[in-house]
C-alpha cells in the first residue's frame, strides 16, 4: 500500500504490537522506505522510532548497516541518513514526474489503458477504426436528440463491447465518451503533486461541427438534485470550460479535501 496509516497497514500494525509486547528484539529492513510511506508526513514515522527506541529493538537497514535507537549516537546518525534518504527520494520523484509531464506535452500518452476509440503505438495514441466507428455513432444519435437510454439499446442490439467486455453499456461509459476531447485533438493531464497542468496533442478523428453539437447539447442540459449534502458556494454557477456541463463537488472531511470537479 502507499497508504501511511497504520489502519491500512495491518502487518506494520501487527508488528509494532509485537515490539511493545517484547517479542521482537531485531527488525531487518530493506530501506527504511519499506517501513515510512510519506515523505510528507512523519507522524507515523516517528512513532515507528519511538517504538524501536523505548523497545530497545535493533534496527538493520540494506546491507550490515545496524542501529541501536537507544544510543543517542546511533540514533543521530540514523536520523541523519533517514532525512537524506527521503531528500533523495523527493528529488527522483519529482525528476520522474517532470520527465512524465515532458513527455505527455511532446504527444506521449500519460499511462495506463488509452481511450475508446483510440489504441496505443510506441506509447502515442492512434485511431483504432473499429472503435472509432461506434464513437462517430454515439456522437451522431446524441446530437441527433437521442437520449443516453436510446443510445445504450442501440449499442446493445449491435452486439458492442465496451472497453471492459461488456455489451450492456452505463450510463457513466457513454457519457466520458461524449465528454472526451480526445476526439478533438487535445487532452489536458494534470500531476496533482506538481501542481501542474499540460496539453498534449492527439489524433483529431471527430469533425468540429458534430463536436460543437454535442457539446451544446450537454451545456444547454440542466442536472439539478433535491438533496444537496453540503451546501457550497460556486456549484450553482461553475461550469466547465472545456465541454460545457456543470460542476460538481467533492467534499472529503476524513481525507482533508475539498474541490470541484467536470462530471
Amino acid at each position: 500500500t502507499h497508504s501511511e496509516s497504520f489502519e491500512d497497514r495491518p502487518i506494520l500494525s501487527e508488528l509494532m504490537f509485537k515490539i511493545d509486547c517484547g517479542e521482537v528484539k531485531h527488525l531487518w529492513v530493506f530501506n527504511t522506505d519499506r517501513l515510512n510511506r510519506d515523505d510528507e508526513d512523519d507522524r507515523v514515522w516517528n512513532i515507528i522510532r519511538f517504538n524501536l527506541r523505548k523497545n530497545g529493538v535493533i534496527l538493520y537497514v540494506g546491507e550490515g548497516n545496524k542501529y541501536n535507537l537507544s544510543n543517542y549516537l546511533d540514533d543521530f546518525v540514523f536520523g541523519m541518513m533517514s532525512e537524506v534518504s527521503k531528500y533523495d527520494n523527493r528529488l527522483r520523484s519529482e525528476r520522474l514526474r517532470r520527465g512524465r509531464l515532458t513527455s505527455v506535452k511532446d504527444g506521449k500518452w500519460k499511462g495506463g489503458p488509452p481511450p475508446y476509440g483510440y489504441r496505443l503505438e510506441d506509447k502515442y495514441l492512434v485511431k483504432d477504426d473499429t472503435e472509432m466507428k461506434w464513437v462517430k455513432k454515439i456522437y451522431e444519435k446524441y446530437s441527433n436528440g437521442e437520449t443516453i437510454y436510446q443510445i445504450q439499446k442501440y449499442l446493445l442490439s449491435n452486439g458492442v463491447e465496451s472497453r471492459r467486455g461488456k455489451i450492456v453499456w452505463s450510463d457513466q461509459s457513454i457519457k466520458r465518451v461524449l465528454l472526451n476531447t480526445h476526439f478533438e485533438g487535445y487532452y489536458y493531464y494534470t500531476d496533482k503533486k506538481l501542481g501542474e497542468t499540460v496539453r498534449s496533442q492527439c489524433p483529431k478523428t471527430l469533425p468540429s461541427t458534430l463536436v460543437k453539437k454535442v457539446r451544446d447539447r450537454i451545456s444547454s442540459n440542466t442536472y439539478t438534485s433535491n438533496y444537496i449534502k453540503t451546501p457550497t458556494l460556486l456549484k450553482d454557477y461553475l461550469r466547465c470550460g472545456h465541454c460545457g456541463s456543470k460542476m460538481g463537488q467533492r467534499i472529503n472531511k476524513k481525507q482533508y479535501y475539498n474541490d470541484y470537479y467536470c462530471v
